[in-house]
């Protein structure tokens, strides 16, 4: 019956722990949406050639994000 529990509470553990990396992935999904709409409002003629590096990968539809593993 303590061995049931204890499994069964590792794995509430494990389901809480994938909930929290949903939330963040989640949250910086939406970071990154709202950086490319502030990237709208910007007059890329004014920015510095480095600033325009950025501005161009963040204008870019493109996503280089490498694949996270669930373990």
């Amino acid at each position: 019956m303590l061995e049931r529990l204890a499994e069964l509470q590792q794995r509430s553990q494990r389901n809480d722990a994938s909930k929290l990396y949903a939330a963040l992935v989640a949250q910086a999904k939406g970071y990154v949406k709202q950086q490319r709409a502030l990237v709208q409002e910007i007059n890329p003629a004014r920015l510095t050639p480095s600033e325009r590096l950025i501005y161009r990968a963040l204008k870019s539809k493109k996503r280089q994000t490498k694949s996270v593993q669930h373990k």
